[in-house]
């Protein structure tokens, strides 16, 4: 479709054509390909590859398309040679600079498109835990090591390139592990012992020094339970 002018292809060639006598108007109902909006008329035969663009195409991009081309590796519905801000839904060039307004605001520092979030036992983190995040944070993998440093950093990108941030780190212990030894033994059922039945942990006195594990306020049989599963 070119303003009023429509045409049809079957097979890569032009079936028929015709002109919109009349505005297409949004009646706020939903899309449907393949039948009319009353489901009666039903499509005969199989459909595969759906796909609306916002311009007209040309019989060579047609053509293309029939031979699995589409030529849109960003999904925006702009063809990869007319894109002028690949990856944003933006294809306006407002100062002529070859670039869409949406991609020259992207190069600026501030504005980051995606994130890729690093993780690895070694500094600088080599291993790549998610790839093109929207937001600059993923789940873990899988759980982690007791004991064990971890360095973490995440690069900004946008269209014009990538930012690596701060390596930042933190050392795992274990599950009960009072004393910070990587071993949970009689010394911190020592600590345990101490502060067993209290009743007033919490943030500020340090969730009595640790010994509230699950911090629910009090140390009790919850936390005997945690230190047995993890003793020795």
């Amino acid at each position: 479709m070119a303003g009023t002018s429509v045409t049809h292809y079957l097979n890569g060639q032009p079936n028929g054509s015709g002109t919109l006598s009349t505005s297409i108007l949004d009646a706020d109902g939903s899309l449907r390909v393949g039948n009319r909006d009353d489901l009666f008329t039903d499509m005969l035969g199989l459909m595969d590859d759906v796909v609306i663009y916002n311009q007209s195409l040309t019989s060579g991009q047609i053509t293309a398309l029939m031979n699995g081309d589409f030529g849109d590796d960003d999904l925006y519905g702009v063809l990869n040679e007319q894109d002028l801000c690949p990856g944003f839904d933006d294809n306006i060039d407002t100062d002529g600079d070859g670039v869409a307004d949406g991609c020259d605001d992207a190069c600026t520092p501030s504005f980051a498109a995606t994130y890729d979030v690093l993780l690895d036992t070694v500094n600088p983190p080599q291993t790549m835990i998610c790839q093109d995040a929207l937001e600059p944070f993923c789940p873990l993998p899988a759980m982690l090591e007791n004991c064990t440093s971890y360095y973490w950093q995440i690069i900004a990108k946008n269209y014009c390139g990538h930012t690596p941030g701060p390596v930042w780190s933190f050392t795992t212990t274990a599950v009960a592990d009072l004393t910070d030894e990587c071993d949970v033994n009689y010394f911190d059922f020592g600590l345990l012992h101490g502060g067993w039945c209290n009743v007033a942990c919490s943030d500020a006195n340090g969730w009595c020094n640790g010994v509230d594990m699950n911090r629910d306020g009090v140390v009790d049989i919850l936390e005997l339970a945690l230190m047995a599963k993890h003793w020795l």
